[in-house]
């Protein structure tokens, strides 16, 4: 695999990245585009998994690819105030074909956001308008809630302990929330410090949590934070990078093998999210899929 990889398709506006270690291909989703795309990991060419306006599919946010059912979950919601689309939609890797749709209900605005899968085949999901996690049951047709109000304020990124006794959310205003899937409840304290606030993607890996804090202007952080043996406190951080010279509001990673591959510069601040339209195409860079050594701390 290579180190790093650049998109050409400098509209693209990425959000979310998923891997497949039986396909060897990256997934990425377009909030600009409404679409997902597919990059080969050893040839770096990419093209479209599903195009624009397909299944009636609005901005891509959270993917996740999953090579025991040969699926990839795809979140998407509509960044415009009066498009009320948002939803979960989950298509067949091997053909791009879709699978299922579970949209939230179009009496309130939802933004679902980011998602994790545990080993029983149960979504999580958040819903960060609306201030909640949202859940999809195996076998149920329906999304449902499974957590909301204040200890969950605004969250984002999420993902859930390879046992599936920790579920770890990231919320804007508190940080880093585990809740225990089996005793149904919080295991850890809000974050007064700030230090774990402002987190988009969030991945399990080794023990610790890499995320990707870009809730701070005058700061952009790739963070790795460590946890206590039963994974139920955050015991310390390190900062894998800082504001590094291909960061324009990163958005999510995904963890290949033993590296963190990330994208370094979604360029959200580019695009008129209200109107779906690239504010200055002259602005625009190809997009850039950076690779993070967690051991040694850059790329």
């Amino acid at each position: 695999m290579r180190q790093n990889y650049t998109i050409p398709e400098k509209d693209l506006i990425p959000e979310g990245i998923a891997w497949s270690e039986v396909k060897g291909k990256f997934y990425l989703s377009s909030i600009h585009k409404e679409k997902i795309i597919e990059l080969d990991a050893q040839t770096g060419i990419h093209r479209d998994f599903i195009s624009s306006g397909a299944y009636n599919f609005p901005s891509g946010v959270g993917l996740l690819a999953d090579d025991e059912s040969g699926y990839l979950y795809a979140i998407a919601s509509s960044t415009a105030s009066q498009d009320m689309r948002s939803g979960l939609f989950i298509f067949r890797m091997s053909d791009g074909n879709l699978v299922g749709t579970y949209m939230t209900d179009t009496l309130q605005k939802h933004f679902l956001n980011d998602l994790a899968l545990d080993k029983r085949q149960n979504v999580y999901i958040t819903d960060t308008r609306q201030s909640k996690i949202m859940l999809l049951k195996a076998g149920s047709d329906s999304l449902e809630v499974f957590l909301e109000g204040a200890e969950v304020l605004y969250p984002n990124g999420i993902c859930v302990s390879p046992n599936s006794r920790h579920l770890y959310i990231a919320s804007h205003v508190h940080g880093i929330r585990i809740f225990d899937l089996e005793t149904k409840a919080f295991v850890n304290a809000r974050d007064t410090s700030g230090l774990s606030r402002g987190i988009d993607g969030l991945k399990y890996y080794e023990n610790s949590l890499l995320a990707i804090q870009n809730g701070f202007s005058d700061s952009i952080k790739l963070l790795q934070l460590f946890l206590d043996e039963e994974g139920g406190r955050v015991t310390s951080r390190k900062v894998l990078a800082v504001n590094h010279s291909k960061f324009h509001i990163p958005t999510t990673g995904v963890v290949v093998r033993d590296k963190y591959y990330c994208i370094a510069n979604s360029q959200l601040p580019l695009l008129n999210q209200e109107e779906n339209r690239i504010k200055d195409k002259t602005k625009l860079q190809e997009v850039y899929i950076l690779a993070f050594d967690p051991e040694r701390g850059s790329e």
